[in-house]
């Protein structure tokens, strides 16, 4: 009777061991997933770290271009210089000065726009122009010929 508890109690202890192998298996398998699970959790807050760190950027360049856009003038001034020395041939600057208040004119923004021409400019009056209008663009149109 002895050799028979012995027998079931060794039957017992196999078993055991098994059962503990299978769990040491099953935590095993489990400990691996929750890894797996770890880095996948940290690549997908990697991705999410970075499109908060692209918005954030995103919001001082936007931030950025809103006070740039505070900074343009209310009214842009355009001054057009037209010259055509004596002894050149002769431009249709009239036209092009006409062409380019026609597009301002059919323009979105034509009232954020302020078209000034002189005619017949020498060196000198380039620079009183420019002191008297304090243009936002400077357009020379004419001939350089002599």
């Amino acid at each position: 009777m002895d050799t028979k508890i012995t027998k079931k109690d060794k039957e017992i202890a196999d078993e055991e061991k098994k059962v503990r192998n299978e769990e040491d298996k099953i935590r095993k398998k489990q400990e691996q997933e929750d890894k797996k699970r770890q880095k996948e959790n940290e690549k997908a807050l990697q991705k999410i770290n970075q499109a908060v760190s692209i918005q954030h950027q995103q919001q001082i360049d936007m931030k950025r271009d809103i006070e740039m856009l505070k900074a343009v003038p209310e009214k842009i001034t355009v001054l057009f210089f037209a010259t055509n020395p004596k002894g050149t041939t002769q431009l249709r600057l009239d036209q092009e000065a006409r062409s380019i208040q026609e597009m301002i004119r059919k323009s979105e923004h034509r009232d954020f726009i302020s078209f000034e021409t002189r005619w017949a400019v020498r060196p000198l009056d380039i620079l009183q122009a420019i002191n008297e209008v304090n243009p936002d663009v400077v357009h020379f149109s004419g001939s350089t010929d002599a």
